[in-house]
């Protein structure tokens, strides 16, 4: 079968240029690459190398870069030797091979989206880019518009963090209790965050209640504590960070330490008064009539299964939420809106704690203490018994594909 040539018949209706493409990390598209159209999807050859591929519709817009071999520019060829060929078609590409190589995405406001989203991530190495403010995108003008905006802001630890994305080897790392990671708050300042413990060691220390929401919940969820203040230094110290005050505790998954994308800037020897945990009601299909109260280690049966009305209970854990951090720079309450503890649900939250006999407990001290759950000392010991002398212990430079330290 003779190499497609490029189609003029169909183009996308929108496509990055290459200086927009820099600033979200993909790769520029040089002259000599061959253009051919897939019904809506746009792919780009060098030689029978397919490099790119796109696609723009009114929802929004997917661009990827990638390396697939073909045979001429029709059939993309195994990558084992047992493989079979297999014809290119938009949908394999849209939907099989998205996931080999770096993608932007942008999906827009419309019957399905109350508020527009803007992603990259490169699949080999796991690293994403922040993307900030971006919930109000209707269109592809709106979306170059955004990206103009904010190709003029563009520090350099931006920058930096940009090629880290595009090339990093693929890392492992480990983390640990105590240990104090950093975040983009938006294109200027940095956030940090401490971390308390993990659930799948809670989990193994044999730490929680037998009915406890934990024992149920997926991925590897961390329980984290948000510094309240902000950065443009990625990197003011620990002893500066420890001077700090802390926002409520939340759960994320450990992803975006796992790979990186957030780095571990320095460990903290845990004291009390960092210890912290989320708190929520809710119901389980084992308590058909009945809602359950949690705060921590604590697990309690309540009468009333409606008690949680207008409330969440915390059980589904998803990427770091900046919220709380963002509600606090503002100068409003540090909580997101759902949260127990938030005072919208004060009459809430007294009631619970009058039903279990802990009346008036203002943190997780004072309810450990009066429910007999895991105290924050104890937690400690449990969770970091090795400080201090771990403090002086060297972290090696991570090595691609090895389990390191940062």
């Amino acid at each position: 079968m003779p190499k497609q040539s490029p189609s003029d018949a169909s183009q996308p209706v929108f496509e990055l240029d290459n200086a927009e493409r820099d600033s979200v990390g993909l790769d520029p598209v040089p002259p000599q690459w061959v253009r051919v159209m897939f019904k809506d999807t746009a792919a780009f050859f060098e030689g029978d190398t397919l490099r790119k591929f796109l696609r723009a519709g009114p929802d929004g817009y997917l661009e990827v870069d990638t390396a697939l071999e073909t045979r001429e520019r029709a059939f993309l060829l195994p990558r084992t030797a047992r493989g079979k060929e297999r014809k290119l078609t938009a949908a394999v590409l849209l939907v099989t091979e998205r996931a080999n190589g770096r993608w932007f995405q942008a999906s827009f406001i419309g019957e399905r989206l109350e508020e527009s989203s803007v992603a990259a991530l490169n699949t080999r190495n796991m690293r994403a880019i922040d993307f900030q403010d971006d919930g109000k995108l209707h269109d592809h003008a709106g979306l170059r518009d955004y990206l103009r905006a904010r190709m003029q802001r563009v520090s350099d630890g931006l920058r930096s963090e940009i090629a880290e994305m595009k090339s990093a080897p693929r890392q492992q790392l480990k983390y640990g209790p105590g240990d104090v990671f950093r975040f983009r708050i938006d294109d200027a300042r940095y956030g940090f965050g401490l971390l308390l413990g993990s659930l799948k060691e809670i989990r193994a220390a044999g730490l929680l209640p037998q009915d406890h929401p934990w024992h149920y919940v997926m991925t590897v969820p961390l329980i984290v504590r948000l510094f309240d203040g902000a950065s443009a230094d990625p990197g003011p110290g620990i002893e500066v960070l420890s001077t700090w005050p802390l926002l409520p505790a939340q759960t994320m998954m450990d992803n975006q330490l796992f790979w990186g994308q957030f780095p571990i800037v320095g460990r903290k020897a845990l004291v009390p008064a960092d210890i912290d945990f989320p708190c929520g009601v809710g119901t389980a299909p084992t308590q058909e009539g009945h809602a359950f109260f949690y705060w921590g280690f604590g697990w309690h049966r309540l009468a009333d299964a409606s008690v949680g009305d207008g409330t969440d209970s915390g059980m589904g854990i998803g990427k770091l939420d900046r919220t709380p951090l963002q509600e606090a720079l503002a100068g409003r309450v540090p909580m997101r809106p759902w949260e127990l503890r938030h005072p919208d649900h004060a009459a809430t939250f007294k009631r619970v704690l009058a039903e279990i006999g802990c009346d008036g407990a203002v943190d997780y001290a004072a309810y450990a203490k009066c429910s007999g759950s895991l105290s924050p000392e104890a937690f400690i010991a449990r969770m970091q018994p090795e400080w201090p002398a771990s403090k002086a212990r060297s972290k090696p430079s991570p090595k691609p594909n090895a389990k390191a330290r940062t």
